[in-house]
């Protein structure tokens, strides 16, 4: 899957896998391990492993100063492209989605930000290594306690209650995304090239060499101009990389 651990992390990854030995009834790490390469269920059981190993933290609307530079800078740059007909379709990819916060809150930014007429020329692409999360985030419906911090206004404009306590993002946001399954570490990126990429929190699992190869890759999957978004945590300014600095965590395809 490509994620990489360092020894500081031995204890939490073992505690990880006392987890799943405990839930699946087994007796030792062993017998854990025979299961997720030889067993009959080693696939799902191995994606229920990268599930286990993975932080999900996400919310709506997470780092509010990245949404607001989306919003602001980057959304009227998109529209003006449409308008002037340099672009007939603006593409956005947003790269370990984990449950769908992410996209849905970009899609309501631009439902929000973007004139109606143009909406439709808009897509997000978001994809995820769990299948487990692509289930959840294709869903669209998540427990009041992950909307408390959403403004009153915009969970009524996009959002609907249902009966069970819960509230599911309403159908117009819903169809700006497409949801897929799809592990970075794959030789094959079947799509793009993107207008935005968004993949913010995922570079810090893996090997710096990986993290570069996965940096140029965004890159040749990048429109000219193309805008790349990455964690708070990350930086693309220890090894090389074709990218131009835009802001904190935002830099920008100019070749």
């Amino acid at each position: 899957m490509g994620i990489a651990l360092k020894d500081t992390e031995k204890p939490l990854v073992a505690n990880k896998l006392r987890q799943r030995i405990v839930e699946l009834r087994l007796t030792s790490y062993f017998d854990y391990y025979r299961r997720i390469t030889t067993g009959l269920n080693r696939v799902a059981d191995l994606a229920d492993l990268v599930d286990a190993l993975t932080t999900r933290k996400t919310e709506f609307f997470r780092h509010l100063n990245q949404m607001d530079h989306f919003r602001q800078e980057v959304i009227p740059t998109l529209v003006a492209r449409l308008r002037s007909q340099e672009s007939l379709a603006i593409t956005i990819w947003s790269a370990g989605c984990s449950t769908g916060e992410e996209p849905y809150s970009l899609a309501i930014l631009l439902a929000e930000s973007v004139p109606y007429p143009l909406l439709p020329a808009f897509s997000i692409l978001a994809t995820d290594v769990s299948p487990k999360a692509i289930r959840q985030a294709a869903s669209g419906i998540y427990p009041e306690r992950k909307l408390v911090d959403v403004p009153p206004e915009i969970l009524a404009r996009h959002f609907e209650r249902l009966e069970n306590g819960t509230l599911k993002v309403r159908t117009m946001i819903r169809r700006l995304i497409s949801f897929r399954e799809h592990n970075l570490r794959s030789g094959l990126w079947p799509f793009g090239p993107f207008d935005v990429t968004f993949c913010r929190n995922v570079l810090i699992y893996f090997s710096k060499t990986f993290q570069e190869e996965v940096v140029a890759r965004f890159h040749s999957h990048l429109k000219q101009g193309g805008f790349l978004f990455i964690g708070h945590s990350e930086t693309l300014q220890n090894f090389s990389n074709p990218f131009h600095f835009e802001a904190p965590t935002v830099y920008r395809r100019i070749d």
